[in-house]
């Protein structure tokens, strides 16, 4: 190129190349050299704590780990920025030379540096985040979006799985306050992978909730109306069982405003359920939970002593009372249908040393006789309608007594037929009687069937102690059994022949008028052919003279 030429190309291009330069000098060494000294002080951090295995020993004698793995930190929304941006308390003339209590407070620590960028503004918008933040313990940065491979809000939301976003911060210790109660919030990832629910993303069960979504929790008067709540959320894949739940004693219990009433997560769990078979071995049962008086009796039971011992099989709580349709436990009532679910071939068994096995087991309740006589037996009087078969309310039963009846402590014989004769007139009402135990609790001491009791004596003497204590069996207004006692003279009065009907037990209950009755049809049984034999000896002459004259 010759000078002719270059000069005047120079000469027009200098002017247009010195404005540029003036306005791109102060980014261009602004950006390059800080680029350059953060890789460089990224690169002398990582000649240490690039090394796996690599940790920190803190003044609680704890340790913990500080190896920064390089391509989550070049991959992070902090990749650019320097070590020191963050960790601006250490020096790096003197380092290693900063130490810290604990893990928490070196969280804390680092929490402190994040909102030298990130603003309360910022922070707060959130009103979720706010209301984290707001709290005396609240959690430090680093748990909820990690230390060096954090992302931004959509990286996150995008990538990950809705499980995997939720717990990028409910994996953490969070907890709720629900009027005074704590509630943790907190859920453990091992939890949900061997969950029957494992399948599941949180979303399905949560549903007022996202990634994009997370309102405010509602307030609530108690942790029970919460449980009770997400019971709600079961029934819209478990329908059949929910139905089954609304017609049990549990859930008459919470209309009634119960709320210890056990809902689905108090017998499943909420966020570990396991299978349904795990619930019908003793170590998963639920029931014990709110029955261990129950329960510890039944361990004790032929029943608890063979599922227990692994030898042979045995019903268990389930199994006699139903896992979802569970009916109120009654005192008054035989549970001669459960037995009989497994024990088929009762009546036969029976016959070879129980006279009409089938008259005493309709009055005679199961566990009378296969329960230790240790425990107290009572009779029950069952006043139901005749057309439902239902205990007629306790109510109603009170309301037909009078408030002069019982003033000795106990209904007597004469009041408690006034009662079932006013009752009578307005409906069908039927009284029956059942031999059972005198708690509900002791039915459930069962003996092996060797040990049962088969001494006729014991019901069939005048000093019998089944027929000391009577009581008579009411529905309350939650439908649990209620009962109210009464004389057990009522089982020997003239009143109770007329509503007792066909109840008597011979030299039991004594009833002076029936064994006058009985007497008289065994002497009248009697005194017949002696008198027929007698008239024929008498006039025996008599009749043969007069057949010979005819």
């Amino acid at each position: 190129m010759s000078p002719s030429r270059d000069v005047p190309l120079r000469s027009r291009i200098s002017p247009l190349y010195s404005i540029l330069l003036f306005l791109t000098f102060p980014f261009m060494m602004l950006l390059p050299c800080r680029s350059s000294a953060s890789a460089d002080e990224a690169d002398a951090c990582l000649g240490c704590h690039g090394s796996p295995g690599m940790s920190m020993t803190l003044g609680d004698k704890s340790t913990m780990s500080v190896f920064v793995n390089s391509k989550e930190l070049a991959s992070s929304v902090h990749g650019k920025q320097g070590c020191t941006g963050c960790h601006a308390d250490v020096d790096l003339n003197k380092h290693p030379s900063k130490s810290y209590a604990s893990k928490k407070a070196f969280s804390d620590q680092q929490s402190k540096s994040c909102r030298n960028c990130h603003g309360d503004d910022r922070l707060f918008a959130n009103p979720l985040h706010k209301r984290v933040l707001a709290r005396e313990q609240a959690p430090a940065c680093p748990s909820c979006h990690g230390s060096h491979a954090v992302r931004k809000a959509a990286q996150r939301t995008g990538r990950s799985s809705t499980t995997e976003y939720c717990l990028a911060c409910h994996s953490q210790p969070l907890t709720k306050s629900v009027n005074g109660e704590m509630l943790s919030l907190t859920i453990d990832q091992i939890w949900l992978q061997e969950s029957v629910h494992r399948n599941h993303e949180c979303t399905d069960c949560h549903t007022a909730y996202s990634k994009a979504v997370h309102p405010l929790p509602k307030d609530l008067k108690s942790l029970r109306e919460l449980s009770h709540a997400a019971s709600e959320t079961c029934s819209r894949c478990h329908l059949d069982k929910a139905v089954k739940v609304k017609d049990s004693i549990h859930a008459a219990l919470l209309a009634a405003g119960e709320q210890k009433a056990p809902g689905c997560s108090d017998c499943h769990g909420a966020h570990r359920i396991g299978r349904g078979a795990l619930e019908d071995t003793v170590a998963g049962n639920p029931c014990r939970k709110c029955h261990a008086n129950i329960y510890d009796a039944y361990r004790t039971s032929v029943h608890g002593m063979n599922r227990m011992s692994e030898k042979t099989s045995g019903p268990l709580c389930a199994g006699c009372h139903q896992a979802h349709d569970v009916k109120p436990a009654m005192a008054s009532r035989s549970p001669r249908s459960m037995c009989l679910g497994c024990h088929r071939n009762f009546e036969n068994d029976h016959r070879q040393w129980l006279p009409n096995p089938q008259a005493h087991l309709e009055m005679v309740a199961c566990t009378a006789c296969h329960v230790p006589l240790a425990y107290k037996r009572s009779i029950y009087l069952r006043m139901t309608d005749g057309g439902t078969g239902k205990l007629l309310p306790e109510q109603e039963v009170l309301a037909a007594l009078g408030p002069g009846a019982g003033k000795n402590g106990k209904i007597g014989p004469k009041d408690l037929w006034t009662a079932y004769r006013d009752l009578s007139a307005k409906r069908t009402v039927q009284v029956s009687v059942a031999v059972s135990m005198n708690e509900r609790l002791n039915a459930h001491y069962l003996l092996p069937k060797i040990k049962a009791v088969r001494l006729c004596e014991e019901c069939h003497a005048a000093d019998s102690s089944f027929f000391q204590t009577a009581a008579v069996a009411m529905s309350g207004p939650d439908g649990r059994e209620k009962l109210l006692a009464v004389d057990p003279k009522v089982l020997s009065s003239a009143y109770g022949v007329v509503f007792l009907k066909r109840f008597y037990v011979m030299s039991g209950t004594r009833i002076t008028a029936m064994d006058y009755a009985g007497l008289a049809l065994v002497l009248g049984g009697i005194a017949v052919p002696v008198v027929h034999g007698s008239l024929m000896a008498l006039t025996a002459k008599r009749r043969k003279e007069k057949k010979q004259a005819s």
